[in-house]
């Protein structure tokens, strides 16, 4: 029940935040070579569908694992080709911008499984000049970098339904972060008091948030577990960076008005 509501609420998103007016600069259909796929070697990637487009496409995975046994029975086996393979069929859609939704059928098991994808973070400018200029690398996060955030879709959406979002909110540098600003908590406020509808979308933002920052926690505790102090494999601290995005919000407007409502 919990896995439907939350894809319900992914299909109310893409109703709301789906407009012309935030189409993001960086092609989704183009090729990136860094992500050829939606997942390498097993492991998810960052690439998402353009808007309103979909995918289809079928998964191949050899049931043996090349380490089970030793070369004689492997090659006994052809490596893996004879022992049969799990095959899946999986289908996904660009529900909104930066996010897509799916169901993944595969045949161990006969399993079933619904996934939704957002990205939610931008890359930070120190983080860009890592890489080489003029590289794809670099091009594709200078791309990301410059494209809205979920809460400047918020903000139009707000202005659509009739409130008086500041123009200087619409059309902020969305290459900063999000910072609270009174004028958007007052109207915040007044979506609280007399919109029902519009405060069910705000407290699930809030949901977003919170779940967000409870998954940063048990993050720093899984390094602190494993590295210990050590510094990051990205070249950062460690445990001592993540500790620091500890309690950073990222809609802090709609934490600032929790004591008003």
């Amino acid at each position: 029940m919990r896995l439907l509501t939350r894809l319900s609420w992914l299909l109310v998103f893409g109703a709301l935040f789906a407009t012309p007016a935030l189409a993001q600069d960086d092609d989704d259909s183009a090729l990136k070579p860094a992500e050829p796929d939606f997942t390498i070697v097993g492991l998810p990637t960052s690439l998402r569908l353009p808007l309103f487009k979909s995918a289809f496409r079928v998964t191949h995975r050899f049931q043996r694992p090349l380490g089970d046994g030793d070369f004689g029975d492997l090659a006994g086996d052809l490596f893996g080709l004879d022992n049969g393979a799990v095959i899946a069929l999986e289908y996904r859609f660009g529900i909104i911008p930066n996010g897509q939704i799916g169901i993944h059928r595969s045949s161990h098991n006969k399993t079933i499984a619904f996934f939704g994808q957002y990205g939610v973070l931008r890359q930070s400018k120190a983080a860009i000049d890592r890489f080489p200029l003029e590289t794809r690398a670099r091009t594709a996060l200078e791309k990301r970098f410059g494209s809205p955030t979920l809460w400047d879709a918020f903000l139009h959406y707000l202005a659509r339904e009739g409130y008086a979002v500041p123009r200087a909110h619409l059309q902020r540098d969305v290459t900063t972060g999000v910072e609270s600003a009174a004028e958007v908590q007052k109207i915040l406020m007044a979506v609280y008091r007399a919109d029902a509808k519009n405060a069910e979308l705000c407290e699930r933002l809030v949901d977003l948030d919170e779940g967000f920052q409870e998954w940063r926690y048990r993050h720093v505790k899984m390094v602190e577990r494993t590295i210990g102090a050590r510094s990051g494999t990205g070249g950062s601290s460690g445990a001592v960076y993540l500790r620091s995005t500890l309690g950073r919000n990222l809609f802090p407007d709609l934490w600032e008005i929790r004591g008003s409502l």
